[in-house]
């Protein structure tokens, strides 16, 4: 079973949410829907508390964890945004993160620093070999992130998602293991 939180640094903590932070994760959504349904598709069927719970609740079922597994992403205590890995009981050992930030909580690292530390543990813990995360063309924050930490830019999936009625091409990029290894040494 993947980790319950995660300590990033001093600062940021990642947490598997319970369904009693529906409401907390909920309203993050709905104060931030303009700055994110430009680019991700779930904010659309995030119309209300009880939408926000129904997706909470399945996250939270026993056995999923392995095929989608979220987590609160709370810096300085605060609830700023959510980070997740899917298909991480994947045959091949690979797995995709996803990541969304509040917009007053951006341009301070804490994606990229929450990726690093997810990296370590997805690599270190899981036995994960490989990591990608697929980003919007015109997303240039998102792209920032793996272009930060290191991933190879694979190629670009041309109207792979639709967000907000609009066909995105995305951005899809990887690192295996034995690089992410390399980098630490």
């Amino acid at each position: 079973m993947p980790a319950a939180s995660i300590n990033v640094d001093d600062d940021i903590l990642l947490r598997r949410p319970s369904l009693a932070r529906a409401e907390d994760i909920y309203a993050l959504v709905d104060a931030n829907r303009d700055h994110l349904c430009r680019w991700l598709a779930f904010v659309d069927a995030m119309r209300s508390l009880q939408d926000q719970r129904a997706w909470l609740k399945a996250m939270l079922e026993p056995g999923h964890e392995r095929w989608e597994y979220p987590m609160m992403v709370l810096h300085k205590g605060v609830l700023v945004g959510m980070i997740g890995v899917q298909n991480l009981g994947s045959r091949a050992r690979f797995c995709e993160l996803g990541y969304w930030l509040a917009a007053d909580a951006q341009g301070q690292g804490i994606i990229t620093r929450s990726c690093g530390a997810l990296l370590d543990y997805l690599f270190g813990v899981e036995g994960i070999n490989r990591v990608q995360i697929r980003a919007a063309v015109g997303n240039a924050r998102s792209r920032a992130i793996p272009e930060r930490l290191g991933f190879t830019l694979e190629g670009i999936l041309r109207q792979a998602d639709l967000a907000n009625g609009v066909f995105l091409d995305m951005a899809m990029y990887s690192m295996l293991k034995e690089e992410w290894e390399e980098r630490a040494t």
